[in-house]
C-alpha cells in the first residue's frame, strides 16, 4: 500500500509478484491482486489489469465474509478499464 500511495507502481508490481509466489494462501491475497490491478491501471497497462481484477473478485467472493467494498471497487475498476479499452460493458443488463 505504501508503494502504491507513493506512486511507485513498478515497485508495487514487483513486490506483489513476489508476495503471490511466496504466500499463495495469504488471507490478504485479494488485496494484493487489487493493488496489482491498480498499479497496472496507473501505468496504463489496461489489458493486463483485467486478470488481476477478476482474481480480486474471485478471491474476495470465496471468503466466508466477503468484502463487498473490495468487490465493488474491483467491478468499478474493471468497468473503467473496459471503457479505456473502448469495449462495451454490460452491467445489470444495461449496455455502457
Amino acid at each position: 500500500e505504501k508503494n502504491y500511495r507513493a506512486k511507485q507502481h513498478e515497485e508495487v508490481l514487483n513486490k506483489t509478484r513476489r508476495f503471490i509466489k511466496t504466500y499463495p494462501d495469504s488471507k490478504f491475497l485479494e488485496h494484493v491482486y487489487h493493488y496489482r490491478a491498480l498499479s497496472s491501471i496507473a501505468l496504463k497497462q489496461f489489458q493486463s489489469s483485467l486478470p488481476y481484477l477478476k482474481k480480486t473478485v474471485e478471491l474476495a467472493e470465496a471468503r466466508s465474509e466477503p468484502s463487498e467494498t473490495l468487490i465493488n471497487m474491483a467491478h468499478y475498476n474493471a468497468a473503467f478499464v473496459h471503457f479505456e479499452l473502448g469495449q462495451i460493458v454490460i452491467v445489470n443488463n444495461q449496455i455502457f
